[in-house]
């Protein structure tokens, strides 16, 4: 049996429960298991918070107020045990990027575009596949310094810290990679080299939050804002949903992409699994946007501190200005209400504004446990229930709803088979057969008034296609999918519904739908194949397609009939309708209607 050995690295202060050493003992890179973590990762100027003790944690913020500095709210502070080091021969701690050209690894550095304290990020390209790409080298502000052959050194003393980053750093490239999502940053590669370590990152063609922000809040409407809302809780919902949490979100780690102003999350290198207990080491918090517990170090890593964050970014974005720190709210909360900081020459939605706020609560039970609830209590959903769907055909026409980048084809065939059936104008095929300088919906709707039947084309790809329009769970809806509001609109008038799959496509699941479309996948579908079972399978639809413009027919006769025999000034609603058609009761005496009121009609009273 391979004897391991695991080294522990912790302060002489620090003090672990033997069962705590065992539970990490699994966390080791290259035999080496790292304790008592200290972060460094802000960007300048960081200011140290010294810890003191029980009563400060239990404070919920640290006894010592930060020194009065000119930092700015975006500025990431490190909370935690910290020294001032010097070298023994007096060398500056001077941070200094590589050079232009320099190649590291198989990257060729073309210039410097980000700095923090925790490492340097440069404009590189892949020399190998020739892709321009973000390169992250660790490299510790005020505590590295680079030797003429590039290595990053530590002064003596200092080894151990470069060790935790060193973990850490791999721990953010390890994170990172296990979370795929179009709204969290690709991670390409990751190596040591130079006494140091990188992650290759793709590059983003954008700019971070803070400083899109600046230029687009004036221009922001509140679609807009909502739609970055909705992808921003998105991506961070898969970071839950893949057992961590940020605990670094705001606007500087949001980055907003592309004309579609996708905004994808980065640097995760405060990242941590949540609700685990033991994790030990300095606090990260960035002031306006961590929340309060985030200052404590007996706190669990957990979802609503994120949450938090979240909102503290989108109501600087709208109004320009941070959220007081979370221990000054404390203190005094002199948050002001988010309506009323931002310019009276624009607005927004009053449940954006109470939503935030929530978001923003100091005691963490009082928030969102979740970012989903939270894009719940943002854009509401209605459901429909199955039971009590009661369909009636409200014409003759057949009104075919289907996917043209999916099945123009089997459209087509069934069209030719209906025109055969019922013929050419009972069909209704899609927008080509609307007249020019019509209103599309009003048509819409009217046609969908005069229809006996809707047919639903529901094909291999027909879920993909959706989903390729709405985001997963809160799955808005969006006018320019149509067929979902042909559905929707169908489903408002109470029109008979046929879902029909074909090419061996199987029902969506009413999580994958649209909340107006959950009633889909409760219907009775038809299945169609090919060859010689399409035919077969046509005829049936015919079939049903013809009892169902019959019985309209017959409910609609009975319905003239019956009104006729009414005076002129009669109005025959639906409640009288159903007592002329309704069985007297049993014990009512068998007495003729008097008057003329059913003659003719073929009805005898009583």
């Amino acid at each position: 049996m391979t004897d391991v050995r695991y080294t522990f690295l912790a302060r002489p202060e620090t003090r672990l429960a033997t069962v705590f050493k065992g539970t990490l003992a699994g966390r080791r890179v290259e035999d080496t298991v790292i304790l008592d973590r200290t972060v460094l990762a802000a960007p300048a100027p960081t200011i140290i918070r010294p810890r003191t003790g029980p009563a400060a944690d239990a404070a919920g913020a640290p006894r010592h107020a930060p020194r009065p500095a000119a930092f700015s709210d975006l500025a990431t502070i490190v909370a935690g045990r910290s020294e001032t080091r010097s070298t023994d021969d007096h060398r500056p701690l001077v941070r200094k990027s590589l050079p232009p050209g320099c190649i590291v690894h198989r990257y060729r550095i073309n210039k410097v575009i980000g700095e923090g304290g925790f490492g340097i990020t440069y404009l590189a390209e892949d020399t190998v596949i020739r892709r321009r790409v973000a390169l992250k080298e660790l490299f510790l502000s005020g505590r590295s310094y680079r030797t003429h052959a590039n290595d990053v050194r530590c002064p003596d003393g200092d080894d151990g810290i470069m060790q935790w980053s060193l973990f850490y750093f791999s721990e953010e490239a390890r994170i990172t990679f296990a979370l795929r999502h179009e709204g969290i940053v690709r991670i390409h590669d990751f190596f040591r080299t130079n006494n140091t370590a990188y992650i290759v990152y793709e590059l983003l063609d954008g700019s971070d939050m803070r400083l899109w922000g600046d230029a687009a809040r004036r221009s922001l409407g509140h679609g807009e804002v909502l739609d970055l809302m909705r992808a921003t809780c998105d991506a961070l919902d898969h970071v839950h949903a893949s057992g961590f949490v940020h605990r670094d979100l705001k606007p500087g780690n949001i980055f907003v992409v592309g004309p579609r102003r996708l905004p994808v999350l980065i640097d995760f290198g405060a990242a941590t699994a949540r609700d685990v207990a033991g994790h030990d080491g300095g606090l990260m918090v960035t002031p306006g946007f961590s929340p309060p517990e985030q200052y404590r170090t007996d706190a669990l890593p957990d979802v609503r501190s994120d949450v938090y964050a979240l909102c503290a970014s989108f109501y600087w974005l709208l109004s320009g200005e941070a959220p007081p720190e979370a221990t000054q709210r404390l203190v005094s909360d002199n948050l002001q209400p988010l309506a009323a900081a931002i310019d009276p020459a624009f607005r927004f939605s009053d449940r954006l504004y109470r939503v935030i706020g929530q978001g923003l609560s100091l005691d963490p039970s009082q928030r969102y446990d979740s970012v989903a609830r939270l894009l719940d209590d943002l854009v509401p959903k209605t459901t429909l229930a199955a039971t009590g769907y009661a369909p009636q055909p409200r014409g003759a026409r057949i009104f075919l709803s289907y996917r043209r980048a999916e099945s123009p084809h089997f459209a087509g065939r069934l069209l030719d088979a209906l025109q055969m059936r019922f013929g050419t104008d009972a069909v209704f095929l899609d927008a080509h057969s609307i007249p020019p300088g019509t209103d599309f919906w009003d048509h819409i709707k009217d046609v969908l008034g005069d229809c006996a039947i809707q047919l639903v084309l529901i094909g291999p790809a027909w879920t993909r296609l959706l989903h390729a329009r709405r985001r997963r769970w809160y799955q808005r809806e969006s006018r320019e999918d149509h067929v979902v509001q042909e559905i929707a609109a169908a489903i408002e008038l109470g029109l008979p519904i046929l879902p029909v799959l074909f090419d061996g496509a199987a029902m969506p699941r009413p999580k994958d739908l649209p909340p107006a479309l959950r009633l889909l996948p409760g219907l009775n579908a038809s299945l169609v194949g090919s060859a010689d079972s399409f035919r077969l399978a046509v005829d049936g639809l015919c079939d049903h397609i013809a009892h169902l413009r019959a019985a309209h027919d017959v409910r609609r006769t009975t319905i003239r009939a019956l009104g006729s025999a009414f005076p002129p000034d009669y109005a025959l609603s639906a409640g009288s309708f159903a007592t002329v058609l309704a069985p007297p009761p049993p014990t009512a005496p068998k007495t003729p209607t008097s008057g003329a009121a059913f003659r003719g009609s073929g009805i005898v009273g009583g």
